[in-house]
């Protein structure tokens, strides 16, 4: 007599949540074996989606038949052996080499009759799988497009479906909401997530939301880092959605406000911030001009006799497994350096103020001049759009007769020119729109980079240098090769931009012609 496996499975999934429960399924598996008369010597309870290969009790099942311990299969549906080809390939092939029955209420499979009906089903079965994998994700990109959350709720809040329209949407947990925001507030207050889990704990008695699998239990120390660092508790939303990185506003009731999740990030020291107290903002932008490693910044307190004490700070390479000869830097001679490049970029506020009125008025003709432009070019816009359509028609004539790989070849050729035409046009309108914003916000910041240098903050600092040298800083023998990037290079190193000079100026050189109408700029 043929020896049978049961097999069933149920996954958590959407798709399977109508599908028989594991011991429904065995006991119709069960009466389907006596009713027929055949002898069952395993049974098997998978919980898991068979989307993807690699099942465990679906492997030892398939041993089993491979060494002739059994010579068929029962289940409740033949979409709960396999969803995916390499699992469907294999039964195949079992039932096609070792005569493998695979027997189910409504259709027994065999390699005699029924072979090919077997493939049919597994590959709808595989079909369907894979059909519903894309109505799931694009779903979720609109929803999420529309401020909607796509999975769990987050602690404080829970997963609600409208019993109308069936939409599923994030309410507020009126049992936890108030907690978790108390908890926010003693984060505000400066307290350690420690403390915070043994007062919601011990104190609140507060209990993370039971489910189906699992009873409520206190949180732990991972789910508080996770909740504080997750900006969905201020409104915004960061999701994976279809392997794709999403970012969106969500429509859901805030907790907290923006001020007070970074306020929350800093004080659990989630912002990563670069040393600066001793750098003078010089730290991660400067180079070894040798090995090319960073230039750091050290603290040295001398201690001296009278016991009074004094401190140094020093820039050196980080010399990480490198031989470098280049020694120490006082941070004093350093800015020093600094701040003579920085004036040598910073501009006399009345140059400044000439050269934005003349920018103001060379926008206004350049505006006026590229009204011309942008209408030519949206005028081929539409003409090829009417192309688009005039080709379109005469391929759905009868009388026409164009064959479709010609259509296809027209329509191709005609949609990259119309997508070349769109893209200078929308590049000329961001050009338009933005080139003065840019050059005036130029002038501003050299207007008074040294004087912020000088008085800022480590940030201020750090941030200049950044805007100003990008990566060009290096530091070698002592001496700092700092070449400023666009557009502060042009400005470099021109001392008359520095002064308003008429005609006649020193050397005969001038930033402005008579009547100080038009400034001539280095380039």
């Amino acid at each position: 007599m043929k020896k049978y496996i049961i097999y069933t499975r149920k996954s958590t999934e959407s798709d399977d949540r109508q599908m028989l429960s594991l011991g429904s399924q065995i006991e119709e598996c069960k009466r389907l074996a006596e009713r027929k008369g055949l002898k069952v010597v395993k049974t098997f309870q998978e919980s898991m989606s068979a989307k993807m290969p690699g099942r465990p009790h679906f492997n030892e099942m398939v041993e089993m038949l491979e060494k002739n311990e059994a010579q068929g299969i029962i289940c409740w549906s033949v979409n709960r052996l396999s969803r995916n080809a390499k699992d469907g390939g294999t039964l195949q092939w079992l039932m096609d080499d070792s005569g493998v029955e695979i027997v189910s209420p409504d259709q027994t499979y065999d390699k005699e009759n029924s072979s090919l009906l077997f493939k049919i089903a597994t590959g709808q079965s595989e079909q369907y799988s894979k059909d519903l994998s894309k109505v799931v994700i694009r779903g979720n990109k609109t929803k999420f497009e529309n401020g909607g959350w796509c999975g769990l709720a987050t602690p404080g809040y829970l997963n609600a479906e409208n019993k109308l329209t069936g939409e599923k949407t994030i309410i507020k947990d009126d049992d936890r909401f108030d907690l978790v925001r108390k908890m926010w507030d003693l984060a505000l207050e400066g307290k350690s997530v420690p403390n915070i889990r043994k007062i919601a704990t011990e104190q609140w008695g507060y209990k993370t939301r039971a489910t189906r699998k699992r009873e409520g239990c206190p949180i732990s120390e991972t789910s508080l880092y996770r909740i504080f660092r997750d900006p969905f508790y201020y409104g915004y939303l960061v999701r994976n959605v279809g392997g794709e990185v999403k970012k969106n506003w969500g429509s859901h009731t805030t907790m907290v406000s923006k001020q007070e999740f970074d306020k929350v990030q800093e004080l659990l020291g989630f912002v990563h911030k670069p040393p600066l107290e001793h750098a003078w903002g010089t730290n991660g932008l400067i180079k070894c001009g040798e090995c090319g490693r960073a230039i750091t910044t050290e603290k040295h307190t001398k201690l001296y006799k009278s016991g009074a004490r004094q401190s140094f700070v020093y820039a050196r390479c980080t010399k990480r497994h490198t031989k470098c000869s280049q020694g120490y830097m006082r941070i004093e001679d350093l800015v020093e350096q600094i701040k003579e490049v920085l004036g040598q970029i910073t501009i006399s506020p009345k140059v400044v103020a000439v050269c934005i009125e003349y920018l103001k008025k060379e926008n206004e003709k350049e505006t006026d001049l590229q009204i011309g432009n942008k209408k030519v070019l949206q005028r081929r816009v539409n003409e090829i759009q009417l192309k688009e359509g005039r080709l379109l028609d005469l391929y759905l004539s009868p009388q026409s007769g164009m064959a479709e790989e010609d259509y296809q070849a027209k329509k191709k050729e005609l949609a990259v020119e119309k997508e070349k035409a769109q893209e200078r046009l929308d590049d000329l309108e961001y050009r338009s729109k933005h080139w003065f914003e840019l050059a005036e916000n130029t002038f501003d910041f050299a207007k008074n980079c040294l004087e912020r240098f000088e008085n800022g903050t480590p940030e201020v600092r750090h941030k200049i240098l950044r805007i100003i040298g990008g990566s060009n800083l290096t530091l070698r023998d002592g001496k700092l090769n700092f070449i400023p990037v666009k557009p502060y290079y042009f400005i470099y190193k021109k001392p008359l931009l520095g002064t308003l000079c008429t005609n006649g100026g020193p050397g005969g050189d001038r930033t402005l012609d008579t009547g100080l109408k038009r400034p001539l700029l280095y380039h």
